[in-house]
């Protein structure tokens, strides 16, 4: 009931950001939320089916083991009437127990006990060769009991290791939208909308950045130093440029500031951005590794990470709208 709950809860906040999720990452983020309501709620439904194949699993095995006790019983009982019946037919059956003095109806009579006796040995037999025919059945039914709780443990486990995967992905996108929401827009100009997220912003210069972030336009550091490729890219439908480097590679802050995102994204694999003040970001995205955390002060070209297997996408943005990369770095 208690997992239940939390995922309850989890799926309502996430519902409840939707909304936001919509103006702040665009109709791919809040589809993305919405597949995630709905995956997490489909494996509550999925654990709780498991765990009750556990419960029936364990259920039959408990009546399955109830049932051999009643027939190991049944067998010892069995067991000692084939014993004594047995000896009782040898010993009518031997030499020397024929009542040879009694006449003809007394080796009739004899005849006919140990008759009857041979046939009650003969059901006696086919009764312990039923009841071992039955407690091999129930054996396998127990072996398949455990299986069936075995395999539906593992589902469960499975299932609570993709729902931490989805809760987590979620509580990123979470921290995402509370690190980068609450800025004030600057109205987009032209037709370019944007890659849909809303940056939270101090409002006030950065430290160290040696004035306004606006004065470094066209001197920005290289994310890396020497880049193999630029090119134009975009992201989320928010425009900036990809550099590849070797991989290992550092990735550079483009100036001074400090850490407002240092985690993964689903749209940018690990993802930094720096918050530079007065609104201004630079983003980082399809990093190999993540070499910092949020609130770090950063100084220009200080270390974010490393160069992964692909293309490092960077970004300037003022608010919500992304601005000409290749002009503020100068290239």
């Amino acid at each position: 009931m208690r997992a239940r709950t939390t995922t309850l809860t989890l799926a309502l906040a996430l519902a409840l950001m939707l909304p936001s999720a919509h103006v702040a990452r665009g109709q791919t983020g809040a589809v993305g939320a919405v597949d995630t309501i709905t995956r997490l709620t489909q494996i509550d439904v999925e654990i709780a089916q498991a765990l009750s194949e556990v419960e029936q699993a364990e259920a039959d095995g408990a009546r399955i083991e109830a049932e051999l006790g009643g027939i190991g019983a049944a067998r010892a009982s069995e067991s000692r009437r084939l014993t004594e019946r047995t000896r009782a037919l040898y010993r009518l059956s031997r030499a020397g127990a024929l009542p040879y003095a009694g006449g003809f109806d007394a080796l009739l009579g004899h005849a006919a006990r140990v008759e009857r006796l041979t046939r009650m040995l003969e059901r006696d037999v086919e009764e312990m060769r039923e009841l071992t025919r039955r407690e091999t059945a129930l054996r396998d039914e127990t072996e398949s009991a455990r299986t069936r709780v075995t395999s539906a443990h593992a589902r469960v486990a499975s299932l609570e290791t993709e729902k931490a995967q989805l809760l987590e992905t979620g509580g990123q996108l979470s921290a995402f939208d509370v690190a980068l929401s609450g800025a004030v827009d600057v109205p987009p100009e032209g037709s370019d909308t944007g890659f849909g997220i809303r940056f939270s912003d101090s409002g006030d210069p950065v430290a160290g950045t040696g004035g306004a972030f606006e004065s470094h336009r066209g001197e920005l550091a290289l994310p890396i130093a020497a880049p193999t490729s630029v090119h134009d890219a975009s992201r989320e439908e928010g425009s900036g440029i990809e550099l590849a480097g070797t991989r290992g590679a550092t990735v550079r802050a483009a100036a001074a500031g400090h850490i407002a995102y240092a985690n993964r994204h689903p749209g940018y694999g690990s993802l930094v951005i720096v918050d530079h003040g007065n609104s201004y970001f630079t983003v980082y995205g399809g990093l190999g590794t993540i070499d910092t955390q949020v609130g770090d002060e950063m100084p220009r070209a200080g270390r974010l990470g490393s160069v992964g297997t692909g293309p490092i996408f960077f970004q300037v943005r003022r608010g919500t709208r992304p601005l000409d990369a290749h002009a503020w770095l100068g290239i």
